[in-house]
C-alpha cells in the first residue's frame, strides 16, 4: 500500500511538470532464461556478483538489481 502512495506521489508530482530523478532508467533489465539460470546457478553457487557480471556479461549493478529481484519474489 505504501509503494502504490509514493507512485501516486510520484505521477502527481510529474502531471504538474516536476522534475523526477529516474534512477537506473538506461540500465537493461531484461534476462534471457539462460543468462537467468546462469545467474541463480552461481548465486548458489556462492559466486560474487562480479565474477557472475562477468560470466553474463552484464555490468555488476544490473546482476545486483536482478539478485535482488530474485531475493523479493522469494
Amino acid at each position: 500500500m505504501r509503494a502504490q502512495a509514493t507512485d501516486l506521489l510520484h505521477l502527481e508530482h510529474a502531471r504538474r511538470g516536476g522534475n523526477l530523478y529516474i534512477a537506473g532508467e538506461d540500465w537493461n533489465f531484461a534476462w534471457m532464461q539462460e543468462e537467468l539460470e546462469t545467474v541463480q546457478l552461481m548465486r548458489k553457487q556462492g559466486a560474487k556478483i562480479w565474477t557472475i557480471a562477468e560470466t553474463v556479461g552484464r555490468p555488476d549493478y544490473e546482476v545486483a538489481v536482478l539478485i535482488m529481484d530474485l531475493e523479493e519474489r522469494g
